[in-house]
Formats: structure tokens, sequence, C-alpha cells
């Protein structure tokens, strides 16, 4: 999938313009849209208020994947509290010769997938065309 206007970095990071933004430590999960009709995935997060810098961050982050040809989400422990099993452990990407996570510090090719994984072991992944970032501040 072609990243349009961000890059991912250092497997938590997602750099939007100058900014690079820290989805596990100052941000939280808020939602996952699947749209069928669309084929689009969104996912967000909000700022975590705690956070001291927090008003020079973003208050709204979200990505927006765009020809979508697979979607799928694992459930992971749900013992754990609500906040933290949905902090973002590390996102990467994935293909059919590597089916487990990973990371490369080059370019990645447009047709891997990538892959949410979250604290408790759950992950979302999805594979498709284009992806979109969006800051709102």
């Amino acid at each position: 999938m072609q990243a349009v206007n961000f890059q991912l970095s250092a497997t938590r990071y997602l750099v939007v313009g100058e900014d690079e933004l820290d989805l596990h430590n100052d941000f939280a999960l808020v939602s996952v849209e699947f749209n069928a009709l669309q084929q689009s995935v969104a996912l967000s997060w909000r700022r975590r208020e705690e956070e001291s810098d927090s008003r020079s961050l973003p208050r709204l982050v979200s990505l927006r994947c765009e020809g979508v040809t697979a979607f799928s989400a694992t459930l992971g422990d749900s013992s754990l509290p609500f906040g933290e099993a949905l902090c973002l452990s590390s996102i990467g990407y994935y293909s059919t010769e590597v089916p487990e996570q990973f990371w490369i510090e080059e370019m990645p090719e447009d047709r891997w997938g990538w892959s949410f994984q979250f604290q408790s072991g759950g992950e979302f992944r999805v594979s498709g065309s284009k992806a979109y970032a969006t800051a709102e501040p």
C-alpha cells in the first residue's frame, strides 16, 4: 500500500509533514471503520491529554486506507484494561511471503499490507492501494 502524504517510522511513528507522531505513547486508538462499499478502512487516534507537551500535538490523527482488498482483526487478551489493550505496540508490514509482522528501513513495496499490533496481542491488517494521513490541531 502506498503512503501518499506521510511515512511510517521506527515501528510506531507516523511522520506527517514536519511532525513525528508517537502513536504508542502520545495517542490512544478511538475508532476503526471499515466501509465495504467504499473499500476503505479508517483508523483514528486521539491525543492523550495526560502528556505534558500535549498542546503541541494534534488533537486527532487519522489514517484512511483506500482501495482496500483485505482487512482483518484479531482480538487480543481481554483481561487487560481497555485503554492498555488498545495501546499501539507496533506498525509494520506483512506479505504472502512473510505472514508475521516485519519492519524495514528502506522504501516498502506497495504490494505489502500493513499490520497494526496492540499491547493486548490484538492486530488489524489492511491491504489496499493508497493511504492518507490527517492530523487535526
